[in-house]
């Protein structure tokens, strides 16, 4: 039936065939059904798949025979092993040339791996169509979350526009009576008032800048957490920052007994610019703190230079402190808002545990940091640094060093070890000859010494808390030796008292400065003393730091030839401003409103106008619009915001309405006084 050729190649095919009879014997297999199945020749076909335990409806062979039509038969066999396998067979019957039916084939192909990946394909298909259906239920989700972040966003804006707009309305209606009560309590204190009544203006005055630091405190950190703290870049003098801020806290401190100590060191450039402003709250922040948790010893501190280049320094500052020191547990967490080191110091020094949160914020957002380094009850070192852009011409200290300088001896007696380096890191800059003591029989040694020497003390300075003999009485045993009484003495004393002037003067001191003195004030005072006779200088006055003070009867002449508008509706606020400005020397008139001011304007002509913003008829900034229009290109007349606003924007706006500086109520004299000259006083002395 089967050519040899045609069963060669039948041979070879994986699939495996059979060839039966009519009576079902296998007439032909090939080698891959013999494998497959085990079967044989002659042997009957259903025998097989019995041996298999296959499983199917009826022999694919047996339907061709009574159809005489191709069909396709699906089997599954299970081996011994418990193995499962799949096949498919396909059966057809062969025809003589009568078209009798002689015998039926049957083609096996193994689909194990088919039928595998088949239930593996639709197990994934449910996979997926459950992945589908899970994803469709997040993209929902996804969907209604967006959409309620959209909701929530649109209705946190609307509130940080309402905090903002409550905040700026709470600045405004807080500071406006502030204004009134810490401006007449400040006029209050120089009135004659009995001591009783004194210690009641005090209280009330420290009561109302209490509550103005916490306002400005909880506005910065608004202002801070809403992204809306910027920080200015201006041109300014880093000693100068710094000394004044010492000069606004040194009574705090000197009320305590506490020494106050500041050092900066030479190699600092002065011209810098950033924000004064900021590193001057800063500064007053970590130093206000130094004071409070100090009961006993001193506040010092120190600015030096970590790095800097063509263009920027880095700026250190370290804050030191003898007081109570902070437990090694709440070092951590102190830069939190409202943390203090313990919870008892609240109570028992006050505060809202907000400074360090933003002196932190600030110093981040001025390219620098801040770290404390403390011990209990041995006192704490606050150290921050800012990274400044350096002003492109540096103007140099003026200290013109006489030649005569390098043959001057001077004494410096301090039992404080921080100031007696500071003053002779000054004098070795200035080329003086100097010796330290640090005790008053240690300083009577060295003097009597240098006598024995042939090489005189020229002058000593002293240090008037001392223990065991103090300055003033190391002085009078100066005075009192015939071998020591020529040597010129200079008092520096943290504690300064009405009258002490008079007293040292008496005692035959030349010269009484407070401490920390400032480098520029002693490079003076020295001068003067140790100058040359022929030098023009009087040698016999006595310097305190109100002589030192060349052009304070130039500003005193020129303020009473400057005349002031004041624009301001607040009744309580008018009084306050009028007598600070009387006081100032200033001669001022005023008006309640904008309207008024612009009417005041047309007839007569002003050095200078303080606009406050909010007033009813026409506010300041209509004011001022109007005003510049009206001015057109004459003479420019300053015009300087008073606000009682304290929020982002606000000097902007002043200054986009035309005005050309800005002070916050409550107004302080002493900035008032600063910023009135500058646009005045100084712009007298230019000729104006």
């Amino acid at each position: 039936m089967i050519s040899n050729i045609h069963e060669q190649v039948l041979s070879h095919l994986p699939d495996g065939i059979t060839i039966q009879n009519r009576n079902f014997d296998i007439i032909y297999q090939n080698n891959a059904m013999r494998s497959y199945f085990g079967s044989h020749i002659g042997e009957k076909c259903y025998t097989i798949y019995e041996r298999r335990d296959t499983i199917c409806e009826k022999c694919g062979v047996e339907k061709a025979f009574q159809t005489g039509e191709s069909n396709m038969v699906l089997r599954t066999a299970f081996g011994e092993d418990g193995s499962t396998s799949y096949w498919e067979n396909a059966c057809f019957p062969v025809v003589d040339c009568d078209g009798k039916i002689v015998a039926g084939v049957e083609i096996c192909r193994n689909i194990t791996d088919r039928v595998s990946l088949e239930a593996e394909v639709k197990d994934r298909n449910i996979e997926l169509g459950q992945l589908n259906k899970e994803l469709n239920r997040i993209n929902g989700e996804l969907k209604r979350a967006i959409a309620h972040a959209r909701e929530m966003a649109y209705v946190a804006d609307r509130a940080n526009k309402s905090k903002g707009e409550f905040l700026a309305n709470m600045s405004h209606e807080i500071r406006t009576p502030l204004n009134g009560v810490i401006g007449m309590t400040s006029l209050l204190q120089e009135t004659n008032l009995t001591t009783e009544q004194r210690e009641f203006v005090d209280i009330a005055k420290a009561s109302g800048e209490a509550l103005l630091r916490v306002i400005n405190d909880i506005l910065d950190v608004s202002k801070i957490e809403a992204g809306k703290l910027d920080l200015e870049i201006i041109d300014f003098d880093l000693h100068t920052t710094v000394q004044k801020t010492v000069d606004i806290l040194m009574p705090i401190a000197a009320k305590k007994g506490l020494e106050m100590l500041c050092f900066i060191d030479p190699a600092v450039p002065p011209g810098m610019q950033g924000d004064p402003g900021r590193l001057r709250q800063i500064l007053v922040n970590l130093m206000n703190n130094a004071i409070k948790f100090t009961d006993h010893g001193e506040v010092g501190i120190e600015v030096s230079l970590e790095k800097d280049d063509d263009n920027q320094a880095t700026i250190r500052f370290d804050i030191a402190d003898t007081g109570i020191g902070i437990q090694p547990d709440r070092v951590n967490s102190l830069f939190e808002a409202f943390t203090q080191a313990d919870a008892s110091t609240t109570r028992q020094y006050g505060g809202t545990g907000l400074g360090l949160t933003i002196s932190k914020q600030l110093c981040e957002m001025m390219g620098g940091d801040i770290s404390v380094k403390s011990e209990p009850e041995k006192g704490s070192t606050f150290s921050f640094t800012v990274v400044l852009e350096k002003q492109s011409t540096q103007e140099p200290i003026p200290y013109i060093v006489s030649s005569r300088a390098q043959d001057q001896h001077i004494l410096i007696v301090d039992d404080n070890d921080t100031n007696r380096r500071i003053l002779s890191v000054y004098l070795g800059q200035w080329g003086y000859h100097y010796a330290e003591a640090s005790s008053a029989r240690k300083a009577l040694e060295l003097m009597r010494e240098a006598v024995q020497d042939s090489d005189p003390f020229d002058l000593a300075i002293l240090d008037m808390m001392m223990p065991q003999m103090d300055g003033e009485e190391l002085g009078r045993v100066i005075k009192a030796d015939p071998v020591l009484k020529s040597t010129k003495l200079i008092m520096l004393t943290s504690l300064a008292r009405r009258g002490d002037a008079n007293r040292f003067r008496s005692i035959g001191f030349v010269g009484y400065l407070p401490k920390p003195v400032k480098p520029t004030m002693l490079f003076d005072t020295l001068t003067t003393i140790l100058g040359k006779p022929e030098d023009g200088r009087d040698h016999n006055v006595f310097i305190t730091r109100h002589t030192l003070s060349k052009n304070a009867a130039n500003v005193k002449a020129s303020r009473a030839k400057t005349r002031l508008l004041l624009v301001e509706d607040h009744p309580i606020n008018q009084k306050v401003a009028l007598k600070i400005l009387s006081n100032l020397g200033y001669q001022t008139d005023i008006v309640a409103n904008g309207q008024e001011a612009i009417n005041a304007l047309k007839k007569k002509s002003y050095d200078a106008v303080l606009m406050d913003c909010q007033m009813p008829v026409m506010d300041g900034f209509q004011a001022t619009i109007a005003f510049r229009t009206m001015e057109g290109n004459r003479k420019h007349t300053p015009v300087i915001a008073m606000t009682a606003s304290a929020m982002e924007g606000d000097r902007e706006k002043c200054l986009e309405a035309g005005m050309d500086d800005y002070v916050s109520k409550p107004v302080a004299p002493t900035v008032l006084a600063e910023v009135l000259d500058k646009w005045t006083v100084h712009r007298h002395g230019e000729g104006r």
